[in-house]
């Protein structure tokens, strides 16, 4: 019920509520924290340590050797793959408030993402299905869904989704994850053109933004 719930919840959000209230951050707030809480209480409820979630630094050097190298060669095969459409990134000028949104926020929010789709739920399906690989597709497959209709991110999170979730099986460690899920974030929205990666917008965003 509470993977249920949770799903509905952040479908909701994306389909419903964001086309409303992009204008709103007190709206995406408030269903931000929402789906955190659902998921912090539901681990809690069921009883996940503190190193299941991954919230440890016992393995962090062998954590972010997998997880950061892992995830620059798997940015780096995408961006080889679109090796004719590279651009070349134009940063803003450094200051207080620019190096938060550069740096701050896009650490922030995958550190959240990976709360909610580790910690959370491949946390919570690997107990509900009772076996490691159906519990890995099925963690990558919610989150490629998540990012319906953009065709470019919903195969960059499923693969993403499914290096993941298969790491975290060996090295469940969430500070490594969330690095690695900004690096790769960063990689593709730095050096590919918002043509091919939608933008980076899902929901009925991504053909508002065309």
């Amino acid at each position: 019920m509470d993977v249920l719930v949770f799903v509905l919840l952040l479908t909701v959000y994306i389909w419903l509520v964001l086309p409303w209230s992009a204008a709103k951050p007190s709206v995406n707030t408030a269903f931000t924290l929402a789906a955190i809480a659902l998921a912090v209480i539901s681990m809690w409820w069921k009883g996940v340590t503190r190193k299941q979630s991954g919230l440890r630094l016992d393995n962090l050097p062998a954590a972010l050797a997998a997880y950061l190298g892992c995830s620059a060669a798997y940015a780096g095969a995408v961006l080889l793959l679109y090796r004719n459409s590279l651009v070349v990134p134009v940063l803003p000028a450094a200051t207080g408030s620019s190096l938060y949104y550069r740096i701050g926020w896009p650490l922030l929010w995958a550190f959240l993402q990976q709360l909610c789709l580790l910690s959370f739920l491949f946390n919570r399906l690997r107990r509900i299905l009772g076996r490691e690989v159906p519990a890995i597709l099925a963690t990558a497959g919610l989150f490629a869904f998540f990012h319906v209709p953009n065709p470019f991110l919903i195969l960059y999170t499923l693969g993403g989704g499914l290096l993941a979730a298969f790491l975290f099986r060996r090295w469940p460690n969430l500070p490594a994850a969330s690095l690695a899920h900004a690096l790769a974030s960063a990689l593709v929205g730095g050096f590919l053109p918002r043509e091919v990666t939608g933008w980076m917008r899902v929901g009925p965003l991504y053909w508002w933004v065309k």
